[in-house]
């Protein structure tokens, strides 16, 4: 049976995560120090629920529920790295949020946009889909992808967020 593919971003897009700048003013005035690192998207301090309250983002949150009651094939792809796995899934789990097709983490490289685009080419190719939909915050990201679903033979739509 064909279904529908249906892939949710992490960072900004399902999840309202805080980027760096905010984020180092919070983690000083709730620890009473300075964040210990250079980075902020590879570092599991980022996603800390003792620190930061990160919530869906109340838009795609909806569309998610929709898409769960119509038996999509769903699934959520992060940049960020699979070592952050476990806490990316700790922030699923908190808010109730399950993927029937899976979480998928970054393992390596600096592109994003690039391990995005081959997860999502080797799904369509192993997949029988009618249609693709792509929730997407980074609008680099989303002109790639809008051109990469217009060379298939089904129906893509990318929602930038």
């Amino acid at each position: 049976m064909k279904k529908n593919l249906v892939i949710f971003d992490f960072d900004q897009t399902l999840m309202d995560t805080l980027g760096k700048e905010e984020g180092l003013k919070i983690w000083k005035e709730k620890t009473g120090q300075d964040y210990p690192h250079k980075g902020w998207w590879g570092r599991k301090e980022s996603l800390d629920l003792d620190v930061f309250d990160i919530e869906p983002n109340e838009d795609v949150l909806s569309d998610y529920y929709k898409h769960k009651e119509n038996d999509d094939t769903i699934c959520l792809v992060t940049g960020r790295l699979k070592k952050l796995e476990d806490y990316v899934k700790l922030i699923l789990d908190k808010h109730n949020l399950d993927f029937n097709g899976g979480v998928y983490c970054r393992d390596g490289g600096k592109d994003t946009a690039d391990f995005k685009l081959k997860l999502f080419k080797k799904m369509i190719d192993t997949g029988d889909y009618h249609n693709i939909t792509i929730y997407e915050d980074r609008f680099d990201h989303v002109k790639i992808f809008q051109e990469w679903t217009r060379s298939l033979d089904i129906p893509g739509k990318i929602v930038f967020v």
